[in-house]
C-alpha cells in the first residue's frame, strides 16, 4: 500500500514576497533613529550644550541658531575691524544671501 504525505496547507505564499526592509515600521524606526544620531551630532557641535546635559530637540535647534548668529557677528566684526568693504562683501549660504549691511542693521535692532 502507498501512503502520499498530505502537503502542509498554509496561507498561498506570494510569488514576489517583500523584503524586510519594505516594512513601513522599521522604514519609520530607520528615519528616527537617523534622526536621533543627526541632532546628536549637531549637539556635540554647539559649545553651549553641554554634553551630558539632556536637552529637547527644540532647544538643540534653538540654541544652534543662536550659535550661528554669534558666529555671524564675529564674521561681521573681524571684517570691519578688517577695513573690509563690508557693504559689497556678500556671505553666501545653500538657500540665500545675506548681505552684511543687513546684519548691520540686524545687530543695531538687537542691542
Amino acid at each position: 500500500m502507498v501512503v502520499m504525505k498530505k502537503k502542509p496547507t498554509s496561507a498561498p505564499s506570494s510569488p514576489n514576497p517583500s523584503p524586510p526592509s519594505a516594512d513601513p515600521l522599521r522604514g519609520v524606526q530607520h528615519k528616527q533613529k537617523e534622526t536621533e544620531v543627526e541632532f546628536g551630532r549637531l549637539k556635540n557641535l554647539v559649545p553651549t550644550i553641554s554634553k551630558k546635559q539632556s536637552v529637547s530637540q527644540l532647544d538643540v535647534i534653538l540654541e544652534a541658531i543662536r550659535y550661528i548668529d554669534q558666529l555671524q557677528d564675529q564674521l561681521f566684526d573681524r571684517l570691519e575691524a578688517n577695513g573690509n568693504n563690508v557693504n559689497a562683501f556678500v556671505v553666501q549660504g545653500k538657500e540665500n544671501a545675506v548681505k552684511l549691511q543687513d546684519l548691520r542693521r540686524k545687530r543695531r535692532r538687537s542691542e
